[in-house]
């Protein structure tokens, strides 16, 4: 496309080109090509972060959320743009940040319905009037740390692990769950592995 803006200093797309051709001008110089450029780049890492990615708006509904996200939730990005945050986790920490205008840089959650444990980054963007949430999968690393203090929840097939004063995990080969007092690691009880 010739929109011949000038912003390169040039007064046509034609110009622009002979210039770029003799190697007097280079095509970063085109702020149209150097924006559609940034702009794929931008795309690429929203496609290949393993973050979940969210924009939400006031009313929580999902206005952008990268690959992974529509991965996790299992919906296509037309069917995610649908719908609502409090559809998939809970929004009391979004909800906080639209009221107080505050972002929440470090936080770590457990994201019941989608099985994580995750780190969340929830930023307010005033000029859009919505949030960029970042939910980092810490799920593998938790249950890392838990394995050195409690050697006995290593299970090949685990499902999870909760944190009311106690440690949990279920086992897709057990019927029952293992649980563990925090203060005690001696002290657990259902455990068959």
């Amino acid at each position: 496309d010739e929109l011949n803006c000038g912003a390169c200093g040039y007064a046509t797309c034609r110009e622009k080109a002979i210039a770029v051709f003799q190697k007097k001008a280079e095509n970063s110089m085109c702020l149209p090509y150097a924006l559609s450029k940034a702009e794929s780049m931008s795309n690429v890492v929203m496609d290949v972060t393993p973050n979940l990615i969210f924009i939400i708006d006031r009313e929580m509904r999902i206005r952008e959320c990268n690959k992974k996200a529509q991965e996790l939730l299992e919906i296509s990005r037309e069917e995610a743009l649908e719908r609502y945050l409090y559809d998939f986790v809970d929004t009391a920490d979004v909800e906080d940040v639209f009221q107080t205008r505050e972002s929440i840089t470090y936080k770590k959650v457990k994201l019941e319905q989608l099985g994580m444990k995750a780190e969340e980054k929830i930023i307010y963007i005033p000029e859009m009037e919505s949030v960029l949430i970042i939910y980092q999968d810490i799920t593998k690393e938790e249950k890392a740390e838990y394995i050195k203090d409690f050697p006995v929840l290593e299970c090949e097939n685990s499902i999870g692990i909760d944190y009311d004063g106690y440690i949990s995990v279920k086992c897709k080969k057990l019927t029952t769950t293992c649980t563990y007092r925090t203060s005690s690691k001696n002290d657990y009880k259902n455990c068959r592995i």
